[in-house]
């Protein structure tokens, strides 16, 4: 067997396999096999949801009074856990002007907050906040919100959220 060094490196694909290894239930052995990489990497994110909402900029103008819904409450028993929350305002031709900060918020607890610097610009921008330690509101949407709209403007904002869904039954 040839040294791991000497092996080519590779960028691998979602049809690629790799090797491993796994019990046998039969002979209680371990037993070498290939996984797919589709399979391994389904694995890693297990229960986790990733959906990206665009937020038009007459949402955006009209959302002191009307919060936008960006995940819908998902019943009895459960929980919206948010993992990671990232913003994307792909520019137009008119800046916004706002003088508060956009909340991703749910249940009255706060998951994120936007500052004006992230949308309040000329120029496309990427922003993650991070997302706070909240107590979690079951059966909950999530909305996004702020104080004061923001005036002028045209420019979509996207925002990726990626999540779980937890249920207190099958815990």
């Amino acid at each position: 067997m040839a040294i791991i060094y000497t092996y080519p490196l590779a960028t691998p694909t979602g049809s690629d396999n790799i090797l491993g290894s796994r019990l046998n239930p039969v002979t209680e052995e371990q037993e070498t096999v290939q996984f797919g990489i589709d399979q391994v990497a389904a694995l890693s994110v297990n229960n986790y949801i990733e959906t990206t909402i665009t937020v038009t900029s007459t949402q955006l103008l009209a959302l002191n009074g009307t919060p936008v819904q960006l995940l819908a409450a998902q019943g009895a028993n459960k929980y919206i856990k948010i993992l990671f929350v990232t913003s994307f305002l792909d520019y137009n031709t008119v800046q916004y002007t706002a003088s508060q900060p956009l909340v991703i918020s749910s249940g009255g607890f706060n998951y994120a907050s936007i500052p004006t610097g992230q949308y309040n610009t000329n120029a496309d921008k990427v922003y993650s906040p991070a997302v706070g330690n909240v107590t979690l509101a079951a059966n909950s949407a999530v909305f996004l919100s702020t104080d004061a709209s923001p005036t002028n403007g045209n420019s979509p904002l996207k925002i990726k959220i990626r999540y779980q869904v937890l249920d207190t039954t099958d815990f």
